[in-house]
């Protein structure tokens, strides 16, 4: 059973179970909860059935990248990344929702930025 779409697609599933067809330039970022996986758009969460380290080989070529255990963020939707207590970052995205950034993937997560041209 092919979960994932193709190129920059993924396959997900709405509130009322019906099946969509998102782009990973909609997707702000992916999340692990408990057993499972959610992309969180800014209208809209959706139920992946994939495993977030399945989700993370299908697009680490579009700019995610791990911020915690639990998430993988969509570099290119980061309007700013501020240090926080215990090496943490508090990440905010272009939509003003804010997350964390765990201390493991903080200093990663910044370097990935660093590259990134600023438009």
């Amino acid at each position: 059973m092919k979960e994932m779409g193709d190129a920059n697609k993924i396959t997900g599933y709405g509130e009322h179970r019906e099946l969509y067809r998102i782009s990973t330039d909609e997707i702000l970022y992916f999340e692990a909860v408990g057993e499972k996986v959610f992309a969180y758009t800014e209208q809209e969460i959706y139920e992946i059935k994939n495993r977030l380290y399945q989700i993370e080989e299908k697009v680490n070529s579009y700019d995610f990248t791990r911020a915690s255990k639990s998430m993988l963020v969509n570099t290119d939707r980061i309007s700013s990344i501020a240090s926080i207590s215990g090496s943490r970052g508090k990440i905010m995205m272009d939509n003003g929702e804010a997350v964390i950034a765990s201390r493991m993937y903080y200093k990663p997560l910044l370097s990935s930025m660093k590259w990134k041209k600023i438009s």
